[in-house]
């Protein structure tokens, strides 16, 4: 399935419903949903701040991806800070209250209640030729909802596109990234980007939400330092 967000205006839901088994002895998943809506500040000026930045979150220790990216790339420190809490930027600020009001939104269309949450964001530079192979934010019973921000990068041969497993239909939706788009989707979902084709540097935001009721089981795990980073609303 192919989604291009030049398609819509504003905000594009999407229920993927699970599929009967064959058998009793399937592999099965739950249905879940996609939230895609456009942040409308200055894309341009968050994009070009954030690049002005990145020799500072280089001096943070990297360590090992599961991405298939090299420790010169910034996404190898996304567990050693918070880019909610680390810089001061009006971008940042309007972003995070959009992420928020997402959420909110997005509990509403799947029929659930929004939670007290903790938020934790990092951010992503690609140049040509590189990608972010296929990996999920979190399995299992700690598993809550992810997003991720696309803030821009020359289309380069190939528009510049990121595909979710949707694992309960053994399907792959590939979703065109336009500026300012924000994704909101089950952490659980695989997910990754093309290979970027671009000559500019490709940026987006990474970001995890969980509600705040899960800090004490996160914070007594020492595989999580993230967790002394985390925003809380």
């Amino acid at each position: 399935m192919n989604i291009d967000t030049d398609d819509y205006d504003g905000e594009w839901f999407y229920r993927f419903k699970s599929l009967p088994s064959d058998t009793p002895f399937a592999i099965t998943y739950p249905n879940f949903s996609m939230l895609t809506s456009r942040y409308d500040g200055d894309v341009k000026s968050l994009y070009n701040f954030l690049l002005s930045k990145v020799d500072v979150i280089k001096k943070l220790p990297a360590h090992k991806e599961t991405t298939g990216l090299s420790s010169d790339k910034i996404s190898t420190r996304w567990d050693k800070y918070n880019l909610f809490n680390t810089f001061a930027n009006k971008e940042l600020d309007k972003l995070k209250k959009h992420v928020i009001m997402n959420y909110s939104k997005y509990c509403f269309r799947c029929g659930v209640s929004p939670e007290k949450i903790m938020i934790h964001a990092w951010y992503n530079v690609i140049e040509h030729g590189d990608c972010i192979s296929e990996h999920a934010h979190e399995y299992g019973t700690m598993s809550y909802l992810s997003a991720n921000v696309y803030l821009g990068g020359d289309d380069g041969n190939e528009p510049s596109s990121t595909r979710y497993l949707i694992m309960n239909r053994d399907e792959n939706l590939y979703m065109r990234n336009r500026d300012g788009d924000l994704t909101i989707f089950p952490s659980y979902v695989p997910h990754a980007t093309s290979v970027y084709t671009g000559t500019t540097p490709r940026v987006s935001i990474g970001i995890n939400i969980f509600p705040a009721r899960y800090y004490s089981m996160y914070n007594e795990n020492e595989e999580h330092e993230w967790m002394k980073y985390v925003y809380t609303p």
